[in-house]
């Protein structure tokens, strides 16, 4: 698992970074300990966005600053909620992110576990897109989509769709299979590819 890693203090990202690594997983940062906020990896020459040179998995944001309001330092989860990528929040209760987050944790101790939750968990969003496209075209074919249902889930920058669908005739599911990717690619963008399972 890859892991972004950003957070209000230096010393919880450290720890965080300490505990993932530990565990075997690979951990990416938009600032190094020493650096200030700004600018971020993305705007300078000798290291670039994490987040545009290999898949990340899971952004961990370590938020140990009892604050609603996102430090300079935690513009990463930003970048990472507008790719579609699950968020996992340590540390203090109140935070910005409770539209987006996946995971919480309640310290630094437990994110290693939040963050395989997270990584494991399908994506509410993409699923109800992809349900819906799935919908509208066996609809638009006269089917009743009774029975339609979609997980999606995010593995080394792909998108996994699970689609369960109800009896139809012969050859409607590769259209259905079709609007499906269509639609979840409208919906996001950067992702490596998609693929479709159906059942």
């Amino acid at each position: 698992m890859r892991v972004l890693v950003v957070g209000t203090e230096p010393d919880g990202v450290r720890r965080a970074t300490e505990e993932l690594r530990g565990a075997g997983h690979d951990v990416v940062l938009c600032h190094e300990e020493d650096e200030a906020a700004f600018p971020c990896a993305a705007l300078r020459d000798d290291r670039g966005c994490p987040l545009e040179q290999a898949p990340v998995d899971v952004v961990l944001d370590v938020h140990t600053d009892a604050s609603p309001a996102p430090s300079a330092y935690e513009d990463g989860v930003a970048c990472g909620v507008r790719q579609h990528l699950p968020l996992v929040v340590a540390g203090a209760r109140e935070h910005p992110y409770a539209r987006w987050v996946t995971e919480e944790a309640p310290g630094v101790a437990d994110v290693v576990a939040a963050c395989e939750v997270a990584a494991a968990a399908p994506s509410a969003a993409h699923g109800a897109v992809a349900e819906q496209a799935a919908r509208d075209s066996l609809e638009h074919a006269g089917i009743d989509p009774q029975g339609t249902a979609a997980a999606v889930h995010r593995r080394d920058g792909c998108l996994l769709v699970m689609l369960s669908l109800p009896p139809h005739p012969e050859g409607l599911e590769s259209m259905v299979v079709s609007r499906v990717v269509s639609a979840v690619r409208a919906h996001d963008d950067r992702a490596r590819g998609i693929d479709v399972t159906v059942t």
